[in-house]
């Protein structure tokens, strides 16, 4: 899927529209496919031409495990109201390990719609690392629901929570899971 979306960036660049937010784009992209130093190494490009890639930036220094950088990053970004800062800054808690930080900035960032289910995701990733099974799987179950297609790992996740709390849907859930994979 994240190839393809470069694919159609790519074949579009000629476009001065696409151009001017070209660097924000392949940033998403990249974060998706996991190229976190792709995502650093588009600094220099975004600031040329004027495109904001900070919460990008400071989601890939987290993966990378530069927590300084990143939550300097992100705490700036949400000062500045970025859209989805507060959602980064959720991520950079996740991966510095302090959950119920990434907690509350998850839920700030669960308002905007268009974000909903990837913070839901977000939210049950985090509630698993707490242990916190049956909330996780209501934050997995909403996700689930919320998007228009199903995904595999979303439902595995939801089959995990539901094992681990003992509830009778779980095979179910799995089953479902290894259908969709």
């Amino acid at each position: 899927m994240w190839e393809d979306a470069l694919t159609e960036l790519k074949r579009q660049s000629y476009s001065p529209m696409v151009k001017r937010v070209q660097a924000q784009w392949l940033a998403r992209i990249y974060l998706g496919m996991k190229n976190y130093t792709a995502i650093l190494d588009l600094e220099d490009q975004a600031r040329r031409e004027g495109c904001d890639i900070q919460t990008f930036l400071a989601v890939a220094h987290a993966r990378l495990g530069h927590h300084a950088t990143a939550l300097r990053m992100a705490k700036e970004a949400v000062r500045v109201r970025r859209q989805g800062a507060a959602i980064a800054l959720g991520h950079v808690y996740f991966e510095a390990g302090e959950y119920e930080e990434a907690l509350l900035w998850y839920e700030r960032g669960a308002h905007h719609l268009l974000q909903r289910m990837d913070v839901l995701r977000a939210m049950g990733k985090t509630l698993m690392a707490l242990g916190d099974y049956r909330e996780a799987a209501w934050a997995y179950e909403q996700a689930v629901r919320l998007t228009p297609f199903a995904r595999g790992e979303d439902l595995r996740q939801l089959a995990e929570c539901l094992y681990r709390i003992g509830d009778r849907r779980a095979s179910e859930v799995e089953a479902l899971a290894e259908e969709k994979a």
